[in-house]
């Protein structure tokens, strides 16, 4: 094999805690990519900084997870009875670029063509409201997943990579990645510099606004430490500049919150009683469908039943940030 990879550590039967807080430090692996890049929608590079530096705690896997680890081997399956001239192997290994050791990778399969190569397998499953981010005639995936392959041709050093999907847990799509350069190019020297002035400078990169960050934030400084209002912090001086910023977003949404509001109106006046309505000459489909949802009167029942209430109650704490003037 001549990759400019070697193998790092076998990963085979090997426990969460000391995958997560031994291994996985070791450098930034392809989920990792995207959001040192800053394109990851749910994961911030000050996540992945605190996973490197401190480590992460294991977690429960949530369905989607669970789901997705099961049905690896399917696809797999799958993705070798669509490509008999390929070879297809698991890999069991965290793989590490022998150029740039800062970059690590864990692959679903490594592939082999008599006259291609070597290859990359990606095994993904996907929700059904993602299945339009999957485009099979221009051949688009997510963003933060071309970067991951990208990522890991980088760290082999070698020029294709597949991306074998079921979407919505019944549709099975195949994507082909091309080795991409210049992304390449970008990718080496982004991590490298995540890698060098962050993580080993032991430097926190700043805060971005991706759902990882948001929920980091909420744990740590969540609800239930909160000191009393009595107590204000004195905050810099430069904290106005932000709060105009934040000002002039929060404008800016509320304007085009209204103008959605202002089509969305239309669109519900051209459908009348109508729940779907197509576009003739285009794709478009506009669904206006009925909802029912059943409340429970809680004042009521409080009354009625204060016992009940009582024992089944549950407070749910969380924090709201709102800006405002010192009387």
């Amino acid at each position: 094999m001549n990759f400019k990879a070697e193998k790092l550590v076998n990963t085979k039967g090997m426990d969460e805690e000391t995958w997560l807080n031994v291994w996985r430090r070791r450098g930034i692996g392809g989920s990792d990519a995207s959001a040192v890049l800053g394109i990851s929608s749910w994961k911030g590079s000050l996540n992945v900084y605190i996973e490197k530096v401190e480590g992460s705690e294991p977690k429960e896997l949530n369905e989607s997870a669970e789901w997705g680890h099961r049905h690896e081997p399917t696809i797999r399956q799958k993705f070798r009875e669509c490509h008999p001239e390929l070879t297809v192997e698991e890999s069991h290994y965290m793989w590490q670029s022998k150029e740039h050791k800062f970059m690590v990778a864990n692959i679903d399969g490594l592939l082999y063509h008599p006259e291609r190569g070597y290859g990359i397998l990606e095994i993904k499953t996907s929700h059904e409201w993602r299945n339009g981010e999957w485009d099979e005639d221009s051949g688009i995936i997510p963003e933060d997943y071309l970067v991951q392959c990208q990522h890991y041709m980088a760290v082999f050093g070698i020029n294709y990579c597949y991306v074998a999907v079921l979407i919505g847990g019944n549709k099975y799509r195949e994507f082909e990645v091309h080795r991409d350069e210049d992304l390449i190019k970008l990718l080496i020297e982004e991590e490298r510099i995540f890698w060098f002035n962050h993580v080993l400078a032991g430097v926190p990169p700043e805060i971005d606004g991706t759902d990882g960050s948001n929920e980091l934030l909420e744990t740590l400084f969540p609800a239930n430490n909160v000191k009393p209002k009595e107590e204000p912090v004195d905050l810099p001086k430069e904290t106005a500049a932000l709060i105009k910023e934040y000002l002039s977003y929060h404008e800016d949404e509320k304007t085009a919150a209204g103008g959605k509001k202002v089509a969305g109106n239309k669109l519900k006046q051209l459908m009348g009683e109508y729940s779907i309505g197509l576009v003739p000459g285009t794709n478009h489909k506009v669904t206006w469908s009925v909802t029912q949802r059943t409340n429970i009167d809680t004042k009521a029942f409080q009354r009625e039943y204060p016992e009940l209430f009582e024992k089944y109650a549950t407070v749910n704490k969380s924090r709201r940030l709102s800006l405002g003037k010192v009387k």
